[in-house]
């Protein structure tokens, strides 16, 4: 991905992210985020990349319907 982190929602624990990004084009996407201890590194989970949406609250939405540990997040 080529752009820049906007916004992030973590969960409680801060083992899970959801990151929302701005590409160079343009458009928003997200990626949900899972954190392993062992390798010490924030794992994608799920093909969220393929998300494009026009606004960053598009994309929060789309993340809140598509990754489920999200949906009830306030």
């Amino acid at each position: 991905m080529t752009g820049s982190v906007v916004y992030c929602i973590w969960n409680d624990e801060k083992t899970r992210r959801v990151e929302f990004y701005q590409r160079d084009e343009g458009s928003f996407g997200f990626e949900d985020l899972s954190y392993d201890s062992e390798e010490d590194a924030w794992i994608p989970k799920g093909a969220y990349s393929e998300s494009f949406t026009e606004t960053l609250e598009d994309a929060v939405r789309e993340a809140r319907a598509r990754v489920s540990w999200l949906a009830n997040k306030q």
